[in-house]
């Protein structure tokens, strides 16, 4: 018999062995181990008890060439140990997340210390924004993951969204709101105890518990802004897209006040349209839907209805309008994630409505 056949018997052989041996511990694992609503929190893309070290000198102009990104044990950025600590409770997408901002430089830690000095006491404004996610993953969040965080109670809720429900999401994105499952990987990382272990300690020996990556979003490049007109068929399509975007606001405001809190709606601001002496232009391409593409003006104009829908159900008196405040130059790294420098003035806008709002009374309690 060759080498070959030899070596490849022997490949079958340990196969064979192997993957009974892999599921018997699996089973075993549940047993010992039971994760089954953390491996629901997975699906929906939470990561947990991880910090990692991301390059960011591509992005936009910083003292360091690396950020630090850390998620607790809940899966929250925050700087307080404890759920129960919680006062705000801030849920968005990738520009809630600030995955490469980092940890000390967050909006909602602008918006902690202010509100600290403000009133002379502890004050604790935790960052649940998940990557991709639209308002479908925000409700999974309160379904799957806010329910296994203990003495979870935040006074308020902030919702800063819209954008992620500009490209006409009719249901949680694969990928996104969800992970794709029929990727090995996610799948394994969604349901395998031993394959998640197994990815800890290998971040866990290599880099003290420590990931180096390089951030993921690519920096704006200066171009044109060709579009000067709707797509056709938008206007249609953003009113319809309006009416499910109430639906499922009104459920995401009824999740927040079963758990005590009062919820606020914030706007987003971005930069894919601009004005001119013309009138509005936008970006050539923003997001695709069905093979169709859309421009910055067709993505400004969903946005728009959106943010009059959150205008409507959440009420004046609990809506920060951001996406009209003027931005100074250089807060954005590309069209919609900020630069340290543009969180900061979120931040600071936040803590001026928190006033104005009388909202600030809330956390005398």
């Amino acid at each position: 018999m060759s080498w070959i056949k030899k070596s490849l018997f022997l490949t079958i052989g340990w196969i064979i062995i192997l993957i009974p041996a892999l599921i018997l511990m699996e089973f075993l694992c549940r047993s010992l181990f039971p994760q089954t609503a953390w491996m629901e929190a997975r699906r929906i893309n939470v990561i947990r008890d991880v910090t990692y070290r991301f390059g960011i000198d591509h992005l936009y102009p910083y003292p360091e060439d690396t950020i630090t990104y850390t998620r607790d044990e809940y899966g929250l950025r925050m700087r307080c140990r404890d759920p129960a600590e919680v006062d705000i409770l801030t849920i968005g997408g990738s520009t809630t997340d600030q995955r490469y901002i980092d940890d000390g430089e967050t909006f909602q830690i602008v918006l902690e210390d202010y509100l600290e000095k403000k009133l002379g006491r502890d004050i604790c404004v935790a960052n649940a924004g998940l990557d991709g996610h639209s308002t479908h993953g925000h409700l999974l969040a309160f379904q799957h993951w806010f329910p296994l965080i203990p003495n979870l109670k935040p006074k308020h809720i902030i919702f800063y969204i819209g954008l992620n429900d500009s490209p006409f999401r009719n249901g949680p994105t694969i990928g996104f709101d969800v992970i794709d499952e029929s990727i090995v990987k996610n799948y394994l990382r969604a349901n395998s105890i031993i394959y998640q272990s197994l990815r800890d300690a290998k971040y866990a020996l290599l880099n003290q518990g420590t990931k180096f990556a390089y951030g993921g979003h690519a920096p704006k490049v200066d171009i044109d802004f060709p579009a000067t007109r709707l797509s056709d068929g938008v206007s249609a399509i953003a009113e319809g897209h309006a009416k499910s975007f109430s639906t499922r606001l009104v459920r995401l405001l009824d999740y927040t006040r079963e758990l005590g809190a009062r919820p606020i709606c914030v706007s987003q601001p971005h930069r894919s349209v601009v004005d001119t002496d013309q009138g509005k232009r936008g970006i050539a391409y923003t997001f695709s839907v069905n093979g169709v593409d859309f421009n910055g003006l067709d993505a400004d104009f969903t946005l728009q209805k959106t943010n009059q829908v959150m205008r409507e159900v959440c009420g004046e008196a609990l809506y920060m309008d951001l996406y009209s405040k003027e931005f100074s130059a250089g807060s954005f790294y590309d069209y919609v994630h900020t630069t340290p420098k543009g969180s900061r003035e979120i931040g600071l806008y936040l803590a001026s409505e928190y006033e104005q709002l009388g909202l600030i009374r809330d956390l005398l309690e």
